[in-house]
C-alpha cells in the first residue's frame, strides 16, 4: 500500500500493524520513514528498535534507540529497550551506566530497576543487584523470574536467611503452575538450611 510520504502517523500505523502480524522485515521501512518524518514521536523510534532487535540487527536497534533518546531523554521505554539490546550484545557495563543514569531521572520505573538488577547480576555484581531487585518488586515487577533471581543473588552473597525467605516466597508463587521448579527451590532451601 502506497502512503503519502508526509504522513508520519500513517507510516507508524502500518509499521505497528506489521509488528503485530510479526512481519518484522516489512515493518522496518514504514517505521524508519515515520521516525524520519516525525522524530519527536517516541513510539516510532521504540517500535523501530524493537523490530531491529527481533531481526537480530542489534547495531541498527542501538542506532534507532539512541536517536529516539536524543529526542526523548526521559522516555523510560526507550532507555529500557536500549539497555535490553546492550545486554543481548553482552555490553553489560554500557547497560549498567545507561540504566543508572535513567533511574536518576525515573526512580519509580520498575522495568528500569529490574533490568539494572539483571545487568548487574550478569556482570557478577549480585551484591549491587539485590537492592534493585527488591525495589523493582516493591514497585510492581511481576512474575517469578525476579524473585528467583533475587534468591540466587542472596545465596551467592552468602545471605542464606534472605535467600531461604525469598525461595519460600518463590515456591508459593510458582507451586500451582510449575511443580518441578517449586521442588527444585525446596531442595535448595533444604541445602541452605544445612549451612545455617
Amino acid at each position: 500500500c502506497e502512503l503519502e510520504p508526509r504522513h508520519a502517523q500513517a507510516h507508524g500505523m502500518v509499521g505497528a500493524t506489521l509488528i503485530r502480524l510479526r512481519r518484522y522485515e516489512e515493518a522496518v521501512e514504514p517505521l524508519r520513514r515515520a521516525a524520519e518524518l516525525d522524530p519527536d514521536e517516541a513510539t516510532y523510534w521504540g517500535n523501530l528498535g524493537v523490530v531491529y532487535r527481533r531481526l537480530r540487527r542489534n547495531q541498527d536497534a542501538i542506532r534507532a534507540l539512541r536517536a529516539g533518546i536524543e529526542h526523548h531523554p526521559n522516555n523510560g521505554q526507550l532507555l529500557n529497550n536500549l539497555a535490553v539490546v546492550y545486554r543481548r550484545e553482552r555490553m553489560n557495563e554500557q547497560a549498567i551506566v545507561l540504566l543508572e543514569s535513567a533511574i536518576e531521572r525515573l526512580p519509580e520505573d520498575w522495568q528500569l530497576r529490574l533490568n539494572l538488577a539483571i545487568a548487574l547480576r550478569a556482570a557478577e555484581r549480585c551484591e549491587d543487584a539485590i537492592p534493585h531487585y527488591v525495589r523493582a518488586l516493591d514497585l510492581g515487577a511481576r512474575g517469578t523470574g525476579p524473585l528467583f533471581d533475587l534468591a540466587v543473588c542472596y545465596e551467592q552473597t552468602g545471605d542464606y536467611q534472605n535467600a531461604i525467605q525469598t525461595y519460600e516466597r518463590y515456591v508459593r508463587e510458582v507451586a500451582g503452575s510449575d511443580a518441578a521448579a517449586a521442588q527444585r527451590a525446596r531442595d535448595t532451601i533444604d541445602r541452605l538450611r544445612q549451612r545455617l
